[in-house]
């Protein structure tokens, strides 16, 4: 087949684009409902190793989750995490498998991103607490939520926006 230059997204035909710009507009895609080409985007990006590399695979599980794809967010998700920087995918993953209702193995990611430790290893946390308190044991999540007093007033280490968002 032939394809032409209005086949792509206008952004296409600005040149070559480097991989922020490129993940900066998939994010913005996302957020205006442009669901497909940020999809497209995010997995060109997520099939490169580089800077981008764990960002856009983790904005590629979150967009293919917010469309219901959920079984694609999952096997992609699957396969990022037995990758280079996997542990950065366990939180991720985590999300996807308690949508589906796979709380077990939805812990086991949480319990691994929090062990690796991912950089949204706080977020992870969170998500394990909330995950043990819909379960039931509410004693072991709350002693944990307690805990993040003590992180945000800890002066050994400043946290980052994504942990601030946590």
């Amino acid at each position: 087949s032939v394809s032409c230059a209005n086949d792509r997204p206008a952004w296409a035909s600005q040149g070559a684009q480097d991989d922020p710009t490129q993940l900066k507009r998939a994010g913005e895609l996302a957020r205006s409902g442009k669901y497909d080409e940020a999809i497209g985007i995010y997995k060109e990006l997520a099939a490169k190793d580089g800077p981008t590399a764990v960002a856009s695979r983790r904005g590629l599980l979150r967009t293919l989750s917010e469309t219901g794809k959920y079984a694609d967010a999952e096997e992609a998700g699957r396969r990022f995490v037995a990758g280079a920087s996997g542990v950065e995918l366990q939180n991720a993953l985590g999300e996807v498998l308690q949508l589906r209702g796979k709380t077990a193995d939805a812990e086991s990611a949480f319990k691994a991103a929090v062990a690796g430790p991912a950089s949204d290893s706080l977020t992870a946390r969170l998500n394990l607490d909330v995950l043990r308190f819909d379960r039931g044991a509410h004693a072991e999540a709350l002693k944990d939520l307690d805990g993040f007093i003590d992180v945000y007033n800890s002066p050994r280490r400043s946290l980052t926006s994504d942990e601030l968002m946590a």
